[in-house]
């Protein structure tokens, strides 16, 4: 019997999800910017609070994520004009 890594598995389901509820949602996101699930999860995270800053340091602590990887996300998402960052 072949073993799957289960953490791969649900990360592979969130995925499919949440393109599959975009596509069937009259969103129209070009291909070559389309957001990954840790983008959807920071692009909520400045939804829910619209008149307050978000921090770097805000968002690894809420997504339990470390800085490199925060910050490799962001810069990511400002390439894709999906954020922008301004220095606080």
């Amino acid at each position: 019997m072949k073993r799957t890594n289960v953490f791969y598995e649900i990360k592979s389901l969130e995925k499919s999800i949440i393109r599959t509820f975009l596509t069937k949602q009259d969103v129209d996101i070009p291909e070559n910017i389309f957001p990954s699930p840790t983008q959807f999860q920071i692009i909520e995270c400045i939804l829910e609070s619209p008149s307050q800053e978000i921090n770097q340091k805000d968002l690894e602590k809420r997504l339990n994520l470390s800085r490199a990887t925060i910050s490799g996300v962001l810069q990511t998402m400002e390439k894709s004009n999906l954020i922008m960052r301004v220095t606080n």
